[in-house]
């Protein structure tokens, strides 16, 4: 099959390098805003929590609006059951890996998390992250239940959670760019490969520069003018001690993670019979996992389906067919995290008759 390309001539060139800043920026505004979180006016919250629920309720209306219903009606008798289970089970597969990845952090701090708490944390996180608008709703859970089992450190727990976060985007970032290097022509061999390219790099040279060296003298100065620098010089000492060794591995099992998510993707995709390539997914998939942690939206709703919706159109695929993909996506995601809710109620059932 050949590869499709989604970038006729140089139409999204600045796009695509606004993102690759998105990429190399994300993690750090992503830790200013769990430090200063809790500093929000409880009106601004409610403000912010009302733009959110507007947007992600205008954008999924509108996408409604590009369903044609007698496409719907043929695709969905034709779909290939062979490969409707399997992005069900490559999410659960993802979220395994990914709980390997945040007990492989924890042991290094002499937790006694298993694999399996870890995994079932991870779960009821998805969840109430689907129920709570935002993703740090879901990683939030995710603590507070790991300190309730193991009377954790807080900062530490939250400190790993971060590290996850941060390194999930490198990870990402790394599949997009491995992929539009092995095969330029997703992008017709524009310049537009470019960012792509040289972001991996770029992110590592960021990474280092704020988690590895010291901090200048002058911002150490200010440690003791406030609770949110300091946790960030805080954070700075935690990220320096932990071991190169480790931090490729957290990278390594980051990728395997998104790469079982991605293929859930593409397996659906196929199930739909809709014709577009594995590398295709491996490209447009990391873009629309970073903009969808824009906290712009209710957990990314209407965002996620919006951005994959947009790149399948522009590669090719009928436009009812791609929004049927992402909320056949989104349906997936909570079917998968309704396994975490049985487990929380379970876990609330079992605490109540003890």
């Amino acid at each position: 099959m050949k590869s499709t390309s989604i970038w006729r001539k140089n139409d999204l060139r600045l796009p695509i390098i606004i993102i690759t800043i998105f990429f190399a920026t994300t993690p750090f505004s992503w830790a200013m805003g769990l430090l200063s979180r809790s500093a929000m006016q409880p009106k601004m919250k409610a403000s912010l929590l009302g733009l959110k629920l507007f947007l992600s309720a205008a954008l999924v209306m509108y996408l409604f609006t590009m369903l044609d219903w007698e496409r719907v009606r043929f695709v969905v008798p034709r779909l290939n059951y062979g490969y409707v289970w399997a992005p069900f089970f490559l999410l659960l597969l993802s979220v395994w890996v990914a709980s390997i990845r945040w007990t492989a952090l924890l042991i290094h701090f002499n937790s006694r998390q298993s694999v399996f708490e870890s995994y079932r944390y991870y779960m009821i996180s998805m969840f109430y992250g689907i129920l709570l608008p935002g993703v740090l709703g879901g990683d939030a859970i995710r603590i507070a239940l790991s300190i309730k089992k193991h009377c954790a450190n807080r900062f530490q727990l939250a400190a790993t959670v971060l590290l996850e976060r941060t390194i999930g985007f490198f990870a990402i970032l790394a599949i997009a760019a491995v992929t539009a290097s092995l095969i330029p022509s997703l992008l017709q061999g524009t310049p537009a490969i470019v960012p792509f390219i040289y972001a991996l790099p770029f992110t590592i040279v960021i990474s280092l520069v704020f988690l590895r060296l010291n901090p200048p003298k002058c911002i150490e100065r200010t440690r003791n003018n406030g609770h949110i620098v300091h946790s960030i010089l805080d954070l700075f000492s935690f990220f320096r001690g932990l071991p190169l060794e480790l931090l490729l591995l957290v990278l390594s099992l980051s990728i395997v993670s998104n790469v079982f998510d991605i293929l859930g993707s593409f397996f659906l995709a196929s199930a739909l019979n809709m014709e577009q390539p594995l590398s295709l997914f491996l490209l447009i998939m990391p873009i629309v996992y970073v903009l969808t942690s824009l906290p712009i939206s209710l957990g990314g709703l209407g965002v996620r389906e919006g951005v994959l919706t947009y790149f399948l159109v522009k590669s090719g695929a009928l436009a009812s067919d791609a929004v049927l993909l992402s909320f056949l996506l989104y349906m997936n995601r909570i079917l998968v995290s309704l396994l975490g809710g049985l487990a929380q109620f379970l876990d609330s059932r079992g605490s109540q008759s003890k």
